[in-house]
């Protein structure tokens, strides 16, 4: 914010301010004047904010009111600067959150892994067991009682 007013024609009464979602960044000694410059901050075709370079005294008319054709040059490049470091912020934040969801998925697969080890480790026992008693209950001279306990 400080560097703005300095690049402007008659910093001396320049002072500006950023709007920034439902944020507000004011320069040093900034107050409301007659004469304003604004740029949008737009992040992927949605304006989140904008740039304002104020003049606190009347001036002659130049190029766009008081300001310089140069001024407002600078003025849109300073909000393209600020959409695209709100998008690399985004873009790390996004990438961030979606290492967590592998980091998620890559523990549910290994919970998965262990349970299907654990059924197998419990159906194999289970299956011969199950086997031996069906063998068993074929015998003869398998009583009523032992053939409910088969």
């Amino acid at each position: 914010m400080e560097l703005l007013p300095p690049a402007w024609l008659h910093p001396e009464i320049a002072t500006a301010r950023i709007f920034l979602d439902a944020h507000e960044y004011l320069a040093a000694g900034y107050a409301e004047g007659p004469h304003k410059m604004c740029s949008d901050i737009s992040v992927q075709n949605a304006k989140r904010g904008v740039v304002e370079v104020i003049y606190n005294e009347d001036l002659p008319p130049l190029d766009e009111g008081p300001f310089l054709q140069e001024e407002r040059s600078l003025l849109d490049t300073v909000a393209r600067e600020i959409a695209l470091i709100i998008e690399r912020r985004q873009a790390e934040e996004d990438s961030i959150r979606l290492q967590e969801q592998l980091r998620h998925a890559d523990r549910l697969a290994t919970i998965g892994l262990l349970a299907a080890g654990v059924a197998h480790e419990l159906n194999e026992p289970l299956g011969s067991i199950l086997g031996f008693a069906q063998l068993a209950q074929k015998g003869q001279g398998v009583t009523e009682n032992l053939s409910k306990d088969l």
